[in-house]
Parts: structure tokens; C-alpha cells; sequence
């Protein structure tokens, strides 16, 4: 776990890769970044040297998501608001304490840095996508697909496991069932070609447990990580991860 980060100087910037731009020698710790706020401003923790598994540095906090919490369920109006949630816990890093920021509605990106601990082993897969802002890819619910290997989503959880078709992924991702598998960041597999019933994912702001029937695993909690069940047909036999997720734009 990381020690709470020293605030660095008052300067507003307009995302922590800006800060990192114009002091290369920047530091990890708490920015003020530019943000559609009373103030024009949030306090971020940047992440101005790499990520395990995105280089370069200059990444803006933008959520954590604690999976054995519902606070980010598919469902929770905070995908699709502009109210931050626990902003004191978004001056931290890599630690467990939930959060979602201004960032979250103000910082515009092209590349998304999105990661999960478990067993304090934490692992991040970079995702190429221009957007204004996190907000505007999510709010509106909106199924936006991307393009990434399989292996790469897997990769967020060293055993993880996931059934072997449908593999929808991206943004707003949901099985036509509203019973089964959904993520607002991640990947969802079937074992039918179609993705109507989905019983697997990987991901970040999962189904909310009121409204999970898929695979007899009714009303469990795991809102980030990996659910997956071999009499369900996955690839690594039973799993029900529940993970520290992390959310960085860049």
C-alpha cells in the first residue's frame, strides 16, 4: 500500500500529464487539476512515473472501486452523474479507500489506465480511447466497444476466468438479459456464440447483486474483479475475485 502523497504546489494544471510537461522531474502526489467545480479545481493524486503495465507517467486519478462494495454497481447513479464521491480519499494512491472525482466529468483523454489488486499483487492494462471526459463515455449508457486481446483483460488478475464466446468488451458492456453479466469497464463472456446470457467478466462496475440471477449465484457482491463458474463453461474453473480497482486517464 502507498503512503498518502504530499501535496505538491497550488499551481492548476490541466491534467497531471500537463504538470508532468512542464517539470519532468515531478513527483507522485497531489496536484490541483483543472475541473467543472465551484473552484474550477480538484485536488488529484498523479501518478507522474509508470503504472505496472502502462508507461510513461502522468496519469489523473479519476476512481477507485472497492468490489466488495456496491457504491460503483452497474446501476449506481454516480456512472452517470457529476457528484464526486469521498474526494479526501482521491489525494491517496494505490490504497482502499473508495472515490470518485471531478476528473471523472472534467479531464478530457486518449488513453485510459485502468488497474486491479488483489492479494496486494496490483496489475494495469492501458486502453486507447478519446473522449472529453469519463463522463461522456459512460453517461449516457451507451454500449462503445474497444479492441483489446482477450489475454490483455485476463492479464488484470494473474488466475482469473472467463467462458469462451461472446467476449463484448469495452464501455457500457451488458448481456441482453439484464439478469446476467454487465461492466462499465471490462469484458463479459457466454458459453453460447451470443451474448444474450452472459455468466462471466472481468471488469470495473459490475452488475448490482439485487439483479444477479446468472449461473445460481444470486446475490453476491462483486461490483470489481472476475465471476466466473466452471459448470458454466469457463476457461479457469470457478472464480469469484473480488478486487481494489483503479481508474487513471491520461
Amino acid at each position: 500500500m502507498e503512503r498518502k502523497a504530499c501535496k505538491q504546489v497550488d499551481t492548476v494544471y490541466e491534467s497531471c500529464h500537463q504538470a508532468l510537461q512542464q517539470n519532468n522531474h515531478a513527483k507522485n502526489g497531489v496536484y490541483r487539476i483543472k475541473a467543472k467545480t465551484p473552484t474550477n479545481f480538484t485536488n488529484v493524486y498523479c501518478r507522474m512515473t509508470s503504472l505496472p503495465g502502462c508507461a510513461g507517467g502522468g496519469w489523473t486519478m479519476v476512481m477507485k472501486i472497492n468490489g466488495n462494495k456496491e457504491t460503483f454497481s452497474y446501476l449506481s447513479p454516480y456512472w452517470s452523474n457529476r457528484k464526486s464521491y469521498l474526494r479526501a480519499n482521491g489525494k491517496t494512491g494505490l490504497d482502499d479507500n473508495e472515490t470518485k472525482l471531478a476528473t471523472f466529468w472534467s479531464t478530457p483523454f486518449t488513453q485510459l489506465c485502468v488497474g486491479m489488486k488483489v492479494d496486494n499483487l496490483v496489475r494495469f492494462i492501458p486502453i486507447r480511447y478519446k473522449a472529453n471526459s469519463l463522463y461522456d463515455v459512460l453517461a449516457d449508457g451507451k454500449f462503445r466497444p474497444t479492441i483489446i486481446p482477450r489475454s490483455t483483460w485476463k492479464s488484470l488478475y494473474n488466475n482469473s476466468s472467463l467462458q469462451y464466446n461472446c467476449g463484448r468488451q469495452g464501455f457500457n458492456v451488458a448481456a441482453e438479459d439484464k439478469h446476467h453479466a454487465r461492466v462499465r469497464i471490462g469484458i463479459i463472456g457466454n458459453n453460447g456464440i451470443s451474448c444474450r446470457t452472459a455468466d462471466s467478466f472481468i471488469g470495473f462496475g459490475a452488475i448490482d447483486a439485487s439483479q444477479r440471477r446468472y449461473c445460481y449465484q444470486a446475490n453476491i457482491i462483486n461490483t470489481c474483479g472476475n465471476s466466473a463458474y466452471s459448470y458454466c463453461i469457463s476457461d479457469n474453473g470457478d472464480k469469484e475475485v473480488r478486487a481494489m480497482g483503479y481508474i487513471f486517464v491520461r
